[in-house]
């Protein structure tokens, strides 16, 4: 009797849960107690459909409708219990083979995105979630469109490659998942399980390829497995992948789109985590990338790094070394790219670009300043904070007064890395190269030079010093100390106070004047400290200056 009367008021109640979560369309927070009750509901509801003939275009638009507010309650930064997750799933699983192919389809590429990594973390763990996710694209299969065919393929392929284990659930069944990434690792394009085997009987346009972003996504997932067999067949595989699709792009751009908006934004996230085992895998993957698309000019394709790749010599390959096992190896690689650089810097012809610099290098060397923990990785540290240094000098104001900014505001967050951060921080304060005009007027007060052609822009460096970055980096210059008697006393922080001058020896003449006598007064009175170190840090501090 329930059953016949929801079907029988199944288009008011649809109705009303379109209405329901419209009003909440634009709330991100956690999904509160009575919201989860509701998709608890819909899941129940919407398994009734299934039971119903063809609907008719109303409730076809009021289906599709639903669809597209019930998507971004997948996505990861929606805080969200894995039972209501596995509500909205069995929802969508009934509803996407109602709505059409071309809506239906439509949602292809945001449930192939939630198999892969959350951001630089790894992403849906639960096996029995990622199956049910495979279910919803397996029901996007169901409507009869172009792309069906090989998407059902797919939906096999991945069921495969997301099996459990039937006496271990939690765990991979190696003898299936193992198949398909041998396959996908397969570099002949006409083998029966390659990546271009699964979406050649698709049309060559950028949807067609779309059919293959949830194989993607799930190998790029596994790179951050701790299974090493998993992980090596999965580099394996997006190798390949890179492989076919810079063979194919010269005849179509899909490839090159799928390569471009997909695959390296994934990659540029990745080299970001914290794992150094996790981040081999994606340092590993850009030079697969750099190579086969070194005759492509697009930025974010890094082809500028091409200069760091050398096949010839494995041993100066700056990608090969970095993620060497060896310290001093890793050390050296950073030695040799900040010679590159200085050389580069010096005649002003830098062949990197501060793009690549930004996105790709630069969270390579910041890494060991958080990392590092033994005395042996001390060389490769310092290393690393030079490099950052020289990565600095090549950069805008945009980049560096961000990059500093950030550094700034970490010391008071890592309190244990202080050592490091402080030597990063004057790292890249020594690397300041702007130029800034300034004169006094008649109210001794600071203005910039009328004759400088970069007024607008010299305006705003200035004011983002005097107002934000000197202020900040004098704070850091006295640290609070626990003494042996047990008082409280500051210490100067040498490094600090030599950086901040040499800041002060690259301003006019003017502001020189005007602010180092402070630098020198806070040295001076160290001086009269009790304790005999602060004072032999407070006498070398002067000597060096």
């Amino acid at each position: 009797i329930g059953s016949n009367l929801v079907r029988e008021n199944l288009e008011l109640l649809l109705q009303q849960f379109l209405e329901r979560l419209r009003s909440n369309e634009g709330d991100t927070s956690k999904v509160s107690p009575l919201a989860s009750r509701e998709l608890s509901i819909l899941c129940r509801v919407s398994v009734l459909l299934a039971d119903e003939g063809t609907s008719d275009e109303q409730v076809a638009d009021m289906l599709a409708s639903l669809c597209n507010l019930l998507m971004p309650f997948l996505s990861f930064h929606r805080r969200i219990s894995e039972e209501s997750q596995m509500d909205v799933l069995t929802t969508l699983g009934s509803i996407l083979p109602r709505i059409g192919d071309e809506a239906a389809f439509s949602h292809l590429q945001s449930l192939a995105k939630i198999l892969g990594p959350n951001g630089s973390r790894e992403g849906i763990k639960s096996l029995e979630l990622r199956q049910k996710i495979i279910c919803c694209i397996g029901a996007i299969a169901q409507n009869d469109g172009p792309m069906s065919a090989s998407l059902k393929v797919v939906k096999k392929a991945l069921e495969d490659l997301n099996a459990s284990d039937p006496k271990h659930l939690a765990d991979w069944d190696f003898d299936r998942v193992l198949p398909v990434l041998n396959g996908l690792g397969d570099e002949k394009s006409s083998s029966d399980n390659s990546w271009f085997s699964y979406c050649k009987n698709t049309p060559t346009a950028q949807n067609g390829l779309k059919v293959i972003t949830p194989l993607m996504y799930s190998c790029l997932h596994m790179l951050y497995d701790s299974d090493g067999v998993l992980s090596r067949g999965s580099l394996k595989a997006l190798k390949c992948l890179i492989l076919i699709a810079s063979e194919q792009c010269g005849t179509d751009d899909a490839w090159l789109w799928l390569v471009e908006r997909s695959l390296m934004s994934t990659i540029r996230t990745g080299l970001k985590n914290k794992s150094d085992s996790v981040r081999r895998n994606f340092i590993l993957l850009l030079p697969e990338v750099v190579k086969r698309f070194s005759s492509h000019s697009s930025s974010i394709l890094c082809s500028d790094l091409i200069i760091l790749v050398r096949e010839d010599n494995i041993d100066l390959d700056f990608f090969q070394n970095i993620t060497h096992v060896q310290i001093h190896r890793r050390s050296r690689a950073f030695t040799r790219l900040r010679k590159m650089l200085t050389e580069d810097s010096d005649s002003n012809d830098c062949k990197i670009s501060s793009q690549s610099l930004v996105n790709i290098i630069l969270p390579l060397a910041l890494h060991p300043v958080y990392e590092s923990e033994t005395k042996k990785e001390e060389a490769y540290t310092l290393e690393a904070i030079a490099t950052i240094g020289v990565i600095c000098k090549q950069l805008p104001w945009g980049k560096y007064q961000g990059i500093l900014w950030n550094s700034l505001v970490q010391l008071s967050k890592h309190e244990d890395r202080e050592r490091y951060l402080i030597a990063t921080i004057c790292s890249i304060i020594d690397a300041f190269h702007f130029d800034v005009y300034i004169e006094d007027d008649s109210d001794a007060q600071m203005k910039l030079d009328k004759s400088s052609t970069n007024e607008g822009k010299d305006s705003i460096i200035w004011n983002q010093l005097n107002k934000k970055f000197i202020p900040k980096i004098q704070s850091y210059l006295m640290k609070e100390v626990t003494a042996h008697d047990g008082k409280k006393e500051k210490v100067l922080r040498s490094p600090v106070a030599l950086a901040l001058t040499k800041l002060f020896q690259k301003l006019p003449q003017s502001i020189f004047d005007k602010r180092f006598p402070r630098v020198l007064t806070i040295i001076c009175n160290t001086l009269k400290g009790k304790d005999s170190d602060t004072r032999d840090i407070a006498r070398k501090s002067l000597a060096k200056i």
